[in-house]
């Protein structure tokens, strides 16, 4: 019996029929176009909103009052010294070359009585008070000196010491109060044993990492990995569109919201918003739910566990270029005079424990979820319809640091970050890794804050 094949005008309309991928219906060159043109249109959408993000933070960053922008800096460094003569004693302390790190930054009335309290902690009295004579005479300049001067302050006056000066406010006033002493020299205590935490958890990451990263070279040039990603011919340009819907809702509801100062409750309703408008955009666009969840990676790939362990395996092997990143973010905040930190740092800061908790869910729970499916998902998607692995990886890696609130010196690692977790994508197809990648990396970062600062 012959087997009878399609003629070629079935193959064609076949093929015309994907290709109009219901604009409505129009088949052939004239769908191509369309695709084109919306394609075009949505890139355009995709630069204006990053170049958007990217100069309003600068411009928020450079409005910033020096003393608040590097509170993070100053906090950590002076509870770090109180931790260390805490736990060694003053003698034992490099009281000189800590004391050196506070005056080389007090370069404005705030730091300089930054300083003065420093050089009262770990110095002496006069010490401080040849540093206030130094500052410009300010009100509270004045009511600081009269603080370092009696024995027995009034409660007005602990109280406004406290209050103009944050944790250093506190680091003085706990001079004439014992409890107050105590909860400081607790702070002080967790903080040093937090940052030696920190610095063996990164060594022993880096090591690590190393090993991973030639294992990963090694089997690259031998070509022992292969790409589980799911590429198709670019029919459609749905998931494109769908990330510069969330773009558009994110960014755009951002300057607005910020416009209008409206509540948390706002921020939350916009970001679920562009969650699920994006998310489910192309179903509407025609796609079935099969060929959604493959062009998302919303599947089990090869098994939940062993996704999650590629996902904890391409993180660690990260570590080298995460470390180069920080490097050039180290020296771009010198150079530009900044900083690289979240906003998200200053409310774990300033809540309470429902704040806290509100914190950790968004970061170890929503923004790896989100972040991934739009950018590693649907994105990266795209991308890798039309290019190649490592240049799809950069472009989004770009868009992903850019649109994030740390600012251009903070762009470096988190390209770093996007680039592992779009090849975590490539190598893997599904979603699993690179989210628990990502949840892994937020999750270390906020308790590091929380150990740190709280």
């Amino acid at each position: 019996m012959r087997r009878s094949m399609p003629s070629t005008r079935s193959l064609a309309t076949s093929s015309n029929v994907r290709a109009a991928d219901a604009i409505g219906g129009v088949p052939g060159y004239y769908a191509a176009m369309t695709n084109r043109l919306i394609a075009i249109i949505c890139w355009l959408v995709i630069a204006a909103c990053t170049l958007t993000v990217v100069i309003t933070t600068f411009a928020a960053k450079r409005q910033r009052d020096p003393a608040t922008r590097d509170d993070f800096q100053h906090v950590l460094q002076a509870r770090y010294a109180v931790g260390l003569k805490t736990f060694f004693g003053p003698m034992l302390v490099p009281r000189d070359q800590l004391m050196s790190t506070f005056d080389k930054v007090a370069t404005t009335p705030e730091t300089q009585v930054r300083a003065a309290i420093m050089a009262g902690e770990l110095l002496d009295t006069e010490e401080a008070l040849s540093r206030l004579a130094r500052v410009e005479p300010l009100p509270e300049v004045r009511a600081l000196t009269v603080f370092y001067h009696t024995d027995t302050p009034t409660p007005e006056q602990l109280s406004t010491i406290r209050d103009d000066h944050g944790w250093f406010g506190d680091l003085a006033a706990s001079r004439h109060d014992a409890a107050l002493r105590q909860h400081v020299e607790s702070q002080g205590r967790r903080t040093a044993i937090g940052l030696l935490a920190v610095v063996f958890y990164a060594l022993g990451v880096f090591t690590v990492g190393c090993v991973l990263a030639v294992i990963t070279i090694v089997m690259l040039v031998k070509k022992r990995l292969q790409s589980a990603m799911p590429v198709s011919a670019p029919a459609t340009t749905a998931y494109l569109e769908a990330f510069t819907i969330y773009l558009v809702i994110m960014v755009g509801g951002s300057v607005i919201l910020r416009a209008v100062k409206a509540p948390v409750a706002a921020s939350i309703v916009v970001m679920a918003l562009a969650f699920f408008a994006s998310l489910f955009w192309p179903k509407f666009r025609g796609q079935t739910w099969g060929d959604w969840r493959t062009a998302l990676g919303l599947t089990a790939g090869r098994g939940v566990i062993r996704e999650i362990l590629a996902g904890l395996g391409g993180y660690l092997a990260t570590a080298p270029l995460l470390a180069i990143a920080f490097t050039i973010t180290l020296a771009l905040t010198r150079i530009m005079k900044t900083d690289a930190n979240h906003p998200i740092v200053e409310h774990f800061q300033q809540t309470n424990t429902v704040g806290i908790l509100m914190l950790l869910f968004a970061a170890v729970v929503y923004a790896p979820l989100t972040e991934e499916i739009l950018f590693r998902g649907a994105f990266y998607g795209h991308l890798r319809q039309r290019l190649r692995p490592f240049i799809s990886a950069a472009i989004v890696s770009i868009v992903f640091a850019a649109i994030h609130p740390q600012g251009l010196a903070g762009i470096p690692p988190l390209a770093a970050l996007a680039f592992s977790f779009a090849l975590i994508r490539e190598w893997r197809g599904s979603l699993i890794g690179p989210v628990f990648a990502h949840a892994l990396n937020n999750g270390v970062a906020t308790v590091v804050i929380l150990l740190l600062l709280r």
